[in-house]
């Protein structure tokens, strides 16, 4: 999942204040003993994780921390991790400079400050196993594209062309997901509103906001709570 997805970067000052101000409030709070606890996000594979992490040295634009052991992971795949701290009045976005997944410790640069645009989702945004086929119909005619993560209220799509499909544009998608638990394929067909489409080069991204049926939703939300389990299992074999 595109981290631009996850966050929206917000300058208070200048990125280069903004980090200057950040670590010096941070080497101030720890020196006097009064920082606040640290809480890290990321978002796995569209799974929200928030743990706690402890400051173990903050040195020449380096931000080190003891880390949870399935935080460390998804920070050694995603290569960035959110912060939340009480210092200050906006998250921020860290680069994992260096992250041991073993020894649960991870370093932090290019700190700046951002709003996490995927809190306000109103479903969880899960990325599929592997993307699947899907279709939709534009101006008479199919468009072929991959169904890469889905949510009950949402569905992202890469296309290979960019498509000239104004915002607001209503459609069917028409694709199938795996019921993790029979171990087989269920087609979904399920009314779509484009919200926009990202990206400046091939592939593009089409996000849609869908409203499914009653029916579709239940198969929605079972695929989505089997696919989090999944998550989850692949987080902590990982972590050991």
């Amino acid at each position: 999942m595109d981290s631009t997805s996850i966050y929206s970067t917000r300058v208070v000052k200048s990125f280069d204040e903004d980090q200057a101000e950040i670590f010096a409030a941070l080497k101030s709070a720890l020196a006097g003993k009064k920082l606040p606890p640290l809480k890290l996000i990321n978002y796995f594979k569209g799974l929200p994780l928030m743990y706690s992490a402890t400051v173990a040295a903050i040195e020449q634009g380096i931000l080190d921390l003891d880390v949870q052991p399935q935080q460390a992971v998804a920070m050694a795949t995603d290569h960035y991790t959110l912060i939340r701290c009480k210092l200050f009045p906006h998250d921020i976005v860290a680069h994992v400079h260096y992250v041991n997944v073993l020894r649960h410790a991870a370093s932090l640069s290019k700190l700046h400050f951002v709003e996490i645009m995927a809190e306000r989702r109103s479903s969880v945004r899960l990325e599929l196993a592997q993307p699947t086929q899907v279709a939709f119909s534009f101006q008479g005619q199919d468009m072929p594209g991959m169904l890469s993560d889905i949510s009950t209220s949402g569905a992202a799509i890469s296309i290979d062309e960019y498509l000239d499909m104004p915002p607001g544009s209503e459609t069917v998608l028409r694709f199938m997901l795996p019921d993790l638990a029979q171990n087989k394929l269920f087609p979904l067909m399920v009314e779509a509103r484009l919200v926009d489409i990202e990206g400046r080069a091939s592939p593009y991204c089409c996000c849609f906001a869908i409203n499914p049926e009653k029916a579709v939703e239940q198969q929605l939300s079972r695929y989505i709570f089997q696919r989090q389990i999944e998550i989850i299992r692949d987080l902590r074999d990982a972590a050991v």
